[in-house]
Parts: C-alpha cells; sequence; structure tokens
C-alpha cells in the first residue's frame, strides 16, 4: 500500500493477506502515492503477533505488536497520525469530526470523550446531503483567493464506543469490531468528500444529562480553544500561525453544543448550520 496522507507519502509492505485487506480498507479514501517514501513501514507476522517494522527492504527496525489483523492496523494507523501530524507546519490540524453540506463545512472540535464522533455519525444518519470529511484528524488551510479557512478531507474511520448503545443502526458492511478496545470503527463509504471548502460553523460539544443548549464564544475563547485542539500547536504558532488561529476565531460563529441524545442535538445541529448566511 502506497498513500499520499497531506505532504507524506506512505508506504506499507506486509506478507499477511488480511492485514493487508484492512489497511486497504482503512486507507482506501486516501490519493495514491507518488514517487519515494517518505515514511516506509513493513507489518509481519511472527511468533503468534503482528508487528510493525520501520523501514522496507532489509533494514527494519520493529516498533511495536499486536494480537490480531484489527489491532495491529488500529495501532499502526494511531501511531502514525500522531508520529507525523505534530510537525506539520503548513496547515492547522485540529482534533475534529467534520461533515459539510451545501459547500460548507461544520466542525466538531473536542478531546476524546466529547460527543465528536457520535455527533458526526448522527449527522450522516439524519440527512443523506451531509458528506463526510474526517473523524478526529482535520487539516485546515487558508485560502489566499477568498481569505478563508478551508477544510480538507482526512477520511478515515469513524471511532465509535462499544458500551454507548446507538440510536440508530449502522451498516454490518462498513463496521468492524474491536472487542478488545472497546471500539466500533464505521466507514461511511458512499459519503467520502473529495474536495475542501470553507468552515462556516464551529461547535465545542460537551456532554450534559440535563439539556441542549448553544452557548456563542467570544472570539477570544474559540482562539484559546483551537489552539489547544490543535496536533501541531508548536509547529504552526512557531510558522506564524497564530494570527491565523484569530482570525479563523473571529470569522467563523462558535459555540459551546451541551447535548445529552445524539438526535435531538443533530437535528438542532443542522437547523443552526442551516440558517447561517
Amino acid at each position: 500500500m502506497k498513500k499520499a496522507l497531506l505532504s507524506e507519502v506512505v508506504e506499507v509492505e506486509t506478507d499477511v493477506p488480511e492485514v493487508g485487506g484492512l489497511l486497504e480498507t482503512f486507507f482506501q479514501a486516501f490519493p495514491p502515492g507518488q514517487g519515494k517514501p517518505s515514511l516506509a513501514y513493513t507489518i509481519r507476522a511472527f511468533d503468534g503477533k503482528f508487528w510493525v517494522l520501520e523501514g522496507n527492504g532489509e533494514a527494519k527496525a520493529p516498533l511495536f505488536c499486536g494480537g490480531s489483523p484489527l489491532e495491529i492496523v488500529y495501532l499502526f494507523e494511531t501511531f502514525l497520525y500522531y508520529h507525523f501530524l505534530p510537525s506539520v507546519n503548513e496547515r492547522l490540524i485540529l482534533h475534529a469530526g467534520v461533515v459539510a453540506k451545501g459547500g460548507k463545512a461544520l466542525l466538531l472540535l473536542g478531546p476524546s470523550g466529547s460527543g465528536k464522533s457520535l455527533l458526526t455519525t448522527a449527522l450522516l444518519e439524519r440527512s443523506e446531503d451531509f458528506s463526510y470529511f474526517s473523524d478526529d484528524v482535520s487539516p485546515l488551510s487558508m485560502s489566499p483567493e477568498e481569505g478563508k479557512y478551508h477544510v480538507s478531507p482526512f477520511p478515515r474511520a469513524i471511532r465509535l464506543r462499544e458500551w454507548i448503545p446507538l440510536p440508530f443502526s449502522l451498516p454490518s458492511n462498513q463496521c468492524l469490531l474491536l472487542p478488545s478496545y472497546s471500539i466500533r470503527f464505521f466507514l461511511p463509504v458512499q459519503r467520502f468528500a473529495t474536495s475542501e471548502v470553507p468552515v462556516s460553523l464551529m461547535l465545542f460539544p460537551e456532554w450534559d444529562s440535563s439539556r441542549l443548549e448553544f452557548l456563542q464564544l467570544k472570539k477570544g475563547e474559540a482562539a484559546l480553544y483551537l489552539t489547544c485542539l490543535a496536533f501541531n500547536k508548536t509547529e504552526y504558532i512557531m510558522g506564524g500561525g497564530l494570527s491565523l488561529i484569530a482570525q479563523l476565531a473571529q470569522e467563523v460563529p462558535s459555540y459551546r453544543l451541551l447535548w445529552d441524545e445524539p438526535f435531538q442535538a443533530a437535528e438542532a445541529i443542522e437547523k443552526l448550520f442551516l440558517g447561517l448566511r
């Protein structure tokens, strides 16, 4: 497998057919990589486990192992993103789930456990007009022509906690279950976005058992949240990105979202989103 992930060309070799199939499934929506890989890995089966090795060809250094093909692909994908995303300086990479409709993007931003993935899935279930951009890894760049931030597709599988009961059923042929980590992977393959769109709304969800409410953020609060939720805050800010983060917070409406039920929240989110000019 050889894929282009932002500015990196990632190549993975394996002689385990099931691992190869899962790699193709997880990375199916990313474009093919061209030229010499900047990141190269090998996955091998040895002594009842599956090992990720750094490099290909003859020079390989072991990194980590997993007990099953799905576990090692999950661990590899997580390692890969956290390995290279913090060093990206030409884009702002946010912890955000992203969907889009009508040529505008909606960002759901927050740390693990805030409900980004569940609300992203609920929005996709609620309306077939929403396209899927990303779950948790969202690359933004400034458009010189428009002077606005655009978000690019980064279509990794949506991760849903297995123990959370879903108010909807997901297609079995688009889901994978990893019981040892209590994670359900959902790949909305029919809804993958293919081109970047401008950011029109930012929501910062927090689960609250007593209410559903939107609380508008001040510009300074939004800028602070954005900085804290950036994968690459150090590299991006050192590269002069702080003023661009402030511009994003200044120009795009931002709200804290207190929510308790995903479908009700999705209905309210869509109403707010469609009401934007």
